[in-house]
């Protein structure tokens, strides 16, 4: 059946990826971000908004001292104890993405294509969604996928498929939240 709205949906292994460290270490904890690539000075970065669910004030603070040593010191957009959610703003080199994970660097290649790359990680992986408008360029987009993440040595599912209406508003979420209007 074809696909109406598709997503190219990517699963790989996260490996060192800070924020599938912290889902690996912590199996209540899951993390959506959204990575905008931004070039600066001739060299590719992104800008990563994310959100934090089901981490304790301990495991944010171990989170917010990595995400400092490894790219940058993050701004907290906002914070909940209670709630256990953590969303923050934090710029990360194309380049420090290289050593960290095989998968993450090979799909990094492709974010001239993408645009603004939507990510749900848990236990340790990750799931890269983006909006394809053309069916014949989606599937086209996803043999190269596909053919990169095996020349890469990494084990990755690449699909497309719908997004169901849940994850939809979890992506709004993000969206109102980094922006101020929620």
């Amino acid at each position: 059946m074809p696909v109406s709205n598709p997503f190219l949906v990517v699963e790989f292994p996260g490996e060192d990826l800070v924020f599938a460290q912290v889902t690996r270490d912590h199996p209540s904890c899951r993390v959506e971000l959204l990575l905008e690539p931004v070039e600066e000075k001739g060299s590719m970065n992104y800008s990563c908004v994310f959100l934090v669910k089901g981490l304790h004030e301990a495991g944010v603070d171990r989170l917010e001292k990595e995400l400092k040593k490894r790219f940058a010191t993050p701004k907290t957009l906002r914070r909940d104890v209670i709630l256990q959610t953590w969303m923050g703003r934090v710029r990360i080199p194309r380049s420090k993405l290289k050593g960290a994970s095989k998968g993450a660097h090979t799909m990094s290649e492709f974010g001239h294509k993408y645009g603004i790359l939507w990510f749900h990680i848990e236990d340790g992986v990750v799931h890269m969604r983006t909006r394809v408008t053309d069916r014949e360029e989606a599937e086209r987009l996803a043999r190269q996928v596909r053919e990169h993440m095996q020349a890469a040595g990494v084990e990755a599912q690449v699909e497309l498929q719908e997004v169901a209406t849940q994850d939809f508003s979890v992506w709004r979420d993000i969206v109102e939240l980094s922006l101020g209007l929620s």
